[in-house]
């Protein structure tokens, strides 16, 4: 799947087998967005919506073409030097057709619901 959008994480490159893989990706060198407001002071108002706009035009980057990771969480969003959110970690990812059920379960068990176990 490829997805170019400012807001989208670049992965540029994977190196290795299977068994010891190795993603050379965009650096988002502020870290998790959810980190963020522990080690600086909170976020104003303007820039929490200028943040939710950014998720938002990556989600809809992703929507037309039916991707979306399946590890959707609020860790896998990222924030570069210059505090635009990076979404990331699409490698559970599926394309999905609207009415069809998903077959594979992917995404961290802690983040699940306890149904499922």
């Amino acid at each position: 799947m490829v997805l170019n959008h400012p807001n989208i994480m670049k992965l540029f490159e994977m190196i290795g087998p299977q068994e010891r893989l190795h993603l050379v990706m965009e650096y988002a060198s502020e870290g998790e967005m959810i980190v963020y407001p522990l080690h600086h002071s909170h976020m104003k108002e303007k820039e929490d919506y200028n943040k939710f706009l950014q998720i938002v035009s990556a989600v809809q980057c992703c929507h037309p073409g039916r991707h979306w990771p399946q590890a959707s969480k609020p860790e896998n969003l990222r924030l570069d030097a210059d505090l635009n959110v990076k979404v990331m970690d699409f490698g559970f990812g599926n394309k999905f057709t609207c009415g069809d059920m998903q077959h594979t379960f992917c995404g961290s068990p802690p983040d699940a619901s306890p149904e499922l176990f």
